[in-house]
């Protein structure tokens, strides 16, 4: 059977088969520059847990005056992050921190704006080193 027949089958056309490649290889580069190897499903605990568990991210709040990122999960959990941890979000403006898209699955984020990309992995480790060191907000 050739690669993607069944997107034939089901009434895309060659244009449309060829742009979902596309975006397939854009998504599996991201994946493996990332250090995920989905073809291997080699996953390390973190990545197991979130793509066993389907975790991603719903939302994001930011609180600058406080100094705090809330990262709302598709699991009702909430992360906090202190936003001075991140530099080119400091420095953002409202309009540009507010600005992100929710990326691989939502399990990464992108601002454009700012050329900042961040990882649901990234947070649930700073999560898991804050409980360890037992010290409020992950920095």
């Amino acid at each position: 059977m050739p690669k993607f027949e069944v997107a034939y089958l089901s009434g895309f056309s060659t244009s449309e088969v060829i742009e979902i490649e596309e975006i397939a290889l854009v998504h599996l580069n991201l994946l493996i520059k990332n250090g995920i190897n989905i073809l291997e499903n080699k996953y390390d605990f973190l990545e197991s847990i979130i793509f066993n568990e389907g975790l991603f991210i719903q939302n994001i709040d930011f609180h600058k005056d406080v100094d705090l990122m809330l990262i709302v999960l598709n699991s009702n959990a909430v992360l906090q992050q202190k936003i001075s941890s991140y530099p080119s979000l400091v420095k953002a403006t409202a309009d540009h921190i507010n600005n992100y898209q929710l990326m691989a699955g939502a399990t990464g984020v992108h601002w454009p704006d700012l050329d900042e990309d961040l990882s649901l992995k990234g947070f649930l480790e700073d999560e898991i080193i804050k409980i360890i060191k037992n010290d409020g907000i992950a920095a």
